[in-house]
């Protein structure tokens, strides 16, 4: 229902009589009180989701986790702790870091979106249909804020003039987001990615490979840098990371198989983006930088047949993934096949989280 709503206000007519992903550029900006008003109503699903369970007692998860890391039994990170403490100002209900972490990462996401030109109503359905509010935000809350972070960096790189201000906002931004989670330091490739330009249009297929070439050793190289790092540093968060990732911890082949799976449609996007670049990219603003990301997305979910925490990577590229998929099908579809093609898009990926979502409640009884 919320993603229906904020759906309407995008492609509502203002009063030029033109849709609102078309030339009137400003009108895609949502509100500050929507902002607020849809983040709340995401909040209150959390809130519906959660009142009356004593997590506690559950004994395991994700949010049993940070429960214990609330109330100092376990460390967290650096972000964290600081929203730890930020909350312990006005209450010891742990409840209220899931509430507090649905809201701000939400307003987050929402204002990243209005900082992005490119969005189009296509891009809000296909972001609204990941898991990375429904889910991410009310379970993987460090990198909840790290993906918040993330996705205003990148909506400033992609459309804000290069200034010393916005490369020192956008660092800042970087830096706060690896304080978080240390996995958000993919975020430093992904900044040069985006504002070296040139190197997008003339060496973009040789980057390919050059990805597909880490692919295929992606966990030896991780092992071997994870070895460097605790030679360097015994106490390293990113090489206690890397060999949480790599050696499997427990998870089974059969769910590393399905990860892999469920980048189905990303890896579609990716094809399509290929496809077309010859045609779109002097029609579609930031073409090769939207192409990269989403085939460095792509990359990631591919790596997820050798390790099952991969898939998590996936989360900082939602954002540039939508807007690429949305300019897509605003400026490049002629035929019958790429409508189908791209539905076969939309209509895996919102398979993938309804499944997901269903599982939640019929194995765990909720989040």
């Amino acid at each position: 229902a919320i993603g229906l709503i904020l759906t309407y206000i995008y492609v509502r007519k203002p009063r030029g009589g033109k849709l609102a992903d078309e030339e009137n550029k400003d009108f895609l900006k949502i509100p500050v009180c929507l902002i607020v008003f849809f983040a709340a109503l995401y909040t209150l699903y959390n809130v519906c989701c959660t009142f009356g369970k004593d997590i506690s007692k559950k004994g395991e998860g994700d949010r049993f986790v940070y429960y214990l890391q609330f109330i100092g039994e376990a460390k967290s990170t650096t972000g964290m702790t600081f929203v730890f403490e930020l909350i312990r100002l006005f209450t010891d209900n742990f409840d209220a870091v899931l509430y507090f972490t649905t809201f701000a990462c939400c307003c987050m996401f929402f204002i990243a979106l209005n900082l992005s030109k490119d969005v189009t109503v296509y891009s809000v359905v296909f972001l609204l249909i990941t898991d990375i509010i429904v889910g991410v935000t009310f379970v993987n809350l460090k990198q909840s804020f790290s993906v918040g972070f993330a996705y205003l960096m990148i909506a400033i790189c992609f459309n804000k003039k290069k200034s010393l201000i916005n490369e020192i906002i956008a660092w800042i931004l970087i830096v706060a987001a690896i304080l978080f989670h240390i996995t958000a330091v993919i975020l430093i490739p992904i900044y040069f990615i985006i504002r070296f330009t040139g190197w997008q249009k003339k060496y973009l297929y040789v980057l390919v490979v050059i990805l597909a070439l880490c692919m295929a050793f992606m966990k030896s190289l991780c092992l071997l840098a994870a070895g460097i790092l605790t030679n360097i540093n015994p106490s390293s968060a990113l090489a206690a990371k890397l060999n949480e990732y790599f050696t499997n911890g427990g998870i089974t082949a059969g769910e590393s198989a399905f990860a892999f799976v469920k980048g189905f449609p990303f890896y579609l996007i990716s094809a399509i983006g290929i496809a077309k670049r010859k045609r779109l990219r002097t029609v579609i603003d930031n073409y090769d930088g939207y192409l990269l990301l989403s085939i460095f997305g792509s990359v990631f979910y591919l790596c997820s047949a050798q390790t099952y925490w991969m898939y998590r990577m996936i989360y900082y590229f939602y954002l540039p993934i939508s807007i690429f998929i949305g300019q897509i099908i605003k400026k490049g579809l002629n035929t019958t096949l790429d409508r189908s093609v791209v539905g076969l898009c939309y209509i895996s990926e919102a398979v993938v989280f309804f499944r997901w979502l269903i599982l939640i409640y019929i194995n765990y009884g909720g989040f």
